[in-house]
């Protein structure tokens, strides 16, 4: 999937140098695998659909817990519990470039194979056809998203979470969202009300990423609702302003405010 494809919640963010990733293979001393260096050089720190998260080159070496990982990994492929393109070798030295917002999976390459990259999951290899190109609609898709959205790690992000009043409904929160800053910069990801009951909205004008948790809450009272919200910090204001009229007194008890929790 071409990177152009993905929405930008907000563009204010620093991304890696061409020279720097170049640094990073020469230190490597392998191929980085397909589209790594497009991917970073593009976008920076961050967060792709709610659920990858690229190593910058800074960033690239491998935590205890995903040597041990990786360790047990290539212990499998050994003794021909598992198999995979990769040897256990390969398992063993490969280098982590990305992993999931959640604990699994991680996607590795290997100084054999070069610019292939693989996702381990659960003790299983497989490989990414078209490297971070191909991942970005993978990610994409499983999370049942309409196009790819990116939300940059910048120390600007605020994330609430908070509890909307009776009477607003999904479709009146959107409509209020649209009456103050306009439909036109307002998009939607998960349109439809599917069984996971959260569609997104992006709303340019605040740089807003507005996640409507519509399943039933057991701690509010029926035609209540938590929305999800990450804003940029200079919308503070703005935003306080359109969304206080609409919460619930009192709030829920999952009510948060406070950095967004990558």
């Amino acid at each position: 999937m071409p990177f152009e494809s993905v929405y930008r919640v907000s563009t204010r963010n620093s991304v890696p140098t061409v020279a720097e990733v170049d640094a990073l293979a020469r230190k490597l001393g392998m191929d980085l695998p397909v589209g790594y260096r497009e991917f970073v050089t593009a976008f920076g720190p961050g967060t792709l659909s709610d659920f990858l998260i690229a190593y910058m080159p800074s960033e690239i070496s491998s935590t205890p817990e995903e040597l041990d990982r990786l360790s047990q990994v290539a212990d499998d492929h050994r003794e021909g519990i598992r198999e995979s393109a990769l040897l256990p070798e390969d398992i063993e030295q490969a280098v982590v470039f990305a992993h999931a917002a959640a604990e699994a999976p991680i996607w590795i390459a290997s100084q054999r194979l070069g610019p292939r990259l693989f996702e381990e999951v659960e003790g299983y290899v497989y490989e990414i056809q078209d490297g971070f190109f191909g991942l970005v609609g993978i990610c994409t898709a499983s999370g049942q998203h309409e196009f790819p959205f990116f939300e940059p790690r910048n120390g600007r992000r605020r994330e609430r979470v908070l509890a909307v009043r009776p009477g607003i409904g999904h479709k009146g929160f959107v409509d209020l969202m649209a009456e103050r800053w306009g439909r036109e910069s307002l998009r939607c990801s998960r349109s439809s009300i599917d069984e996971l009951g959260c569609p997104h909205y992006f709303e340019s004008g605040i740089e807003g990423h507005i996640e409507l948790l519509l399943a039933k809450a057991d701690d509010l009272p029926p035609d209540c609702f938590y929305a999800r919200v990450r804003y940029d910090i200079g919308s503070e204001r703005d935003f306080s302003a359109f969304v206080e009229p609409l919460l619930l007194p009192g709030g829920g008890q999952h009510d948060f405010i406070g950095e967004p929790m990558w």
